[in-house]
């Protein structure tokens, strides 16, 4: 059965529901909502209005110095980013690269990336791990080879901080393979981070 609602002048807008409709029930919003808002449903027939997602702000940083860790050392890269969320339920996108990786010793090398979120940098404050490269983003022969290029290495996250104060995200660096150097930014290679808030 179509539903017709006549126009005061002419014309109509008809709402029919589909051949097989079997029982459903869908419940409006009781306002009009706000311009640009989109109509939504919670699953259950209850429909509301919402603001479609977008990004609210955009936090980037970069770091051009080049670092050293040894042996097994697990070591901020200076790589770090601060964001204020303007609500508890809204995402963060971060994105990092972390510039010309390389053994830094004729030894094995095996980097391992991680990004941290925390009330502070890493290595104080509270700390959060929330992504960790795999470790194939790596090398470890020939040993007879003081530098090797491992290459670029990063990632990207969607993080749920759940909070409206600063949040400081971090990336370090740490060579599994116990021995030799890792190096980092390599001859002032550019180190990038950004963090993208986006509304729930």
């Amino acid at each position: 059965m179509t539903l017709k609602l006549n126009g005061s002048s002419s014309g109509y807008t008809a709402i029919d529901a589909p051949a097989a409709a079997g029982s459903n029930t869908l419940t409006l919003p009781t306002t009009n909502g706000s311009a640009g808002q989109v109509l939504t449903t919670d699953g259950n027939g209850n429909l509301s209005w919402k603001s479609p997602g977008k990004i609210l702000q955009v936090v980037h940083a970069t770091y051009a110095t080049e670092g050293t860790t040894s042996g097994s050392t697990e070591a901020s890269t200076g790589l770090t980013v601060t964001i204020q969320p303007a609500s508890t339920s809204n995402k963060i996108f971060v994105d990092f690269r972390l510039a010309n990786v390389r053994r830094g010793s004729a030894s094995g090398a095996y980097a391992r990336i991680k990004l941290y979120r925390g009330d502070a940098a890493y290595g104080s404050g509270t700390q959060t791990s929330i992504y960790q490269a795999a470790n194939g983003a790596a090398y470890h022969t020939p040993s007879n080879t003081d530098t090797l290029d491992i290459g670029d290495c990063g990632g990207v996250w969607l993080d749920s901080p759940n909070s409206t104060s600063n949040v400081i995200y971090t990336v370090t660096i740490k060579n599994i393979d116990g021995s030799g150097n890792i190096k980092w930014s390599t001859n002032s290679a550019t180190s990038s981070i950004i963090a993208m808030e986006i509304a729930a």
